[in-house]
């Protein structure tokens, strides 16, 4: 039997298409826009990069800003 509530259902169980189409616009205006980083932030960006690449767990025991240390 096809009612109203095996269309309810079928509508319910189907993923919101509306969340990949942002996803597409927010990845589409990051690929298009500039890179504001001073060259201190990028330097400290691939520096944090390659300390979390390395596989080395990170000290919890440090002070603030020791692996990352930029004003947003």
């Amino acid at each position: 039997m096809i009612g109203p509530a095996a269309t309810s259902t079928q509508t319910h169980n189907r993923p919101d298409a509306r969340g990949y189409e942002s996803a597409r616009d927010v990845n589409a205006r990051a690929a298009t826009a500039g890179s504001g980083d001073s060259p201190h932030t990028r330097k400290a960006i691939d520096r944090l990069n390659q300390l979390l690449d390395s596989g080395v767990r990170l000290n919890p025991d440090v002070p603030r800003g020791h692996y990352l240390n930029v004003e947003a």
